[in-house]
């Protein structure tokens, strides 16, 4: 079971409707093109999960206690940028950059041919996605057309992943983001210059209710 799916089985444990956790997975967390896996693996694993009755045990402190272990599958402060596509970045837990590595990341024009970074199969770091809005930053593959960049390239210092937009009003006081910044930067950064980072998954926006005893 992978991190995302175990984030999933908490919060439909804690009472979450199984279809509102994918709704939000898919919006903020999945990118497109894995909607579909998403679909085919995870809705029947959290329907069965979300006909169990209820256990009158389990106090609404254990849930949410249940819902912030599960919660490492989200970025944590200290986990790197290594790559940006879109309106996603993603992040890996560790610092040793020779150790990180995705499908066509020394092609130019990542844009089109650069993967997702792939997770090692020793499970030695975290390899995590989150969505996000820069209305007053700018990719490297929006400065140039073609975009002359690889993934290798960028990681390497080539450009930041994200720099602030010439055309935009308000390029003067944005900060760029640079490769390997952390996770903890990327969010003040990005909301110094007006953009957002998705909010994760929490008891509060999926309406699991109940006062905390």
């Amino acid at each position: 079971m992978t991190n995302l799916e175990r984030y999933a089985t908490a919060l439909v444990s804690a009472g979450a409707s199984a279809l509102d956790v994918i709704d939000r997975l898919k919006a903020d967390h999945v990118p497109r093109r894995e909607w579909r896996r998403i679909d085919k693996d995870m809705i029947p694993l959290l329907k069965l999960i979300s006909q169990r009755p209820p256990d009158p045990r389990v106090t609404h402190r254990q849930k949410l206690s249940t819902l912030a272990a599960a919660s490492e599958c989200l970025p944590h402060n200290e986990d790197r940028l290594v790559l940006i596509n879109g309106d996603w970045a993603w992040f890996v837990g560790t610092d040793e950059r020779h150790s990180v590595w995705g499908l066509e990341w020394d092609a130019p024009g990542y844009e089109i041919k650069a993967g997702s970074p792939i997770p090692p199969e020793s499970g030695a770091y975290s390899v995590l996605a989150v969505h996000f809005s820069a209305p007053h930053h700018v990719r490297p593959c929006e400065l140039v057309v073609p975009c002359p960049w690889s993934v290798k390239q960028i990681n390497e210092g080539a450009v930041a992943w994200l720099g602030p937009d010439p055309t935009s009003e308000r390029h003067r006081g944005v900060r760029p983001i640079e490769p390997w910044d952390t996770f903890h930067r990327f969010r003040t950064v990005l909301h110094e210059g007006g953009g957002v980072v998705w909010q994760p998954l929490t008891p509060e926006t999926l309406d699991i209710g109940g006062p905390t005893p």
